[in-house]
């Protein structure tokens, strides 16, 4: 891969006369795979965190319903909170497999 920009590539495989097609959609491509393969990588890592969020939302609601019933004058409406978010964060994990 070169450091030139795109633009001075194609410049310059007009201004020798070469066509430079060739050149220039080979290293397109070698871009097109490389961005793939990262956006396949943050795929997992998004569904990970998504995995995260579920088990941590689930903690929040355990540990709430434990030591917080009775005692938080808000408890139904954090509490529906907590496993709304699990919910939330388990369904767009069942969504990006």
């Amino acid at each position: 891969m070169t450091d030139r920009p795109l633009s001075d590539q194609l410049r310059y495989s007009s201004e020798t006369g070469h066509d430079g097609t060739g050149y220039i959609m080979d290293e397109a491509a070698d871009e097109i795979e490389r961005l793939q393969a990262q956006v396949t990588e943050l795929e997992a890592a998004k569904q990970e965190g998504w995995k995260e969020a579920a088990i941590a939302w689930a903690a929040c609601a355990s540990l709430h319903r434990k030591y917080c019933k009775g005692k938080d004058p808000f408890y139904k409406t954090r509490q529906a909170d907590f496993v709304r978010h699990e919910t939330d964060a388990r369904a767009a994990l069942k969504e990006g497999e």
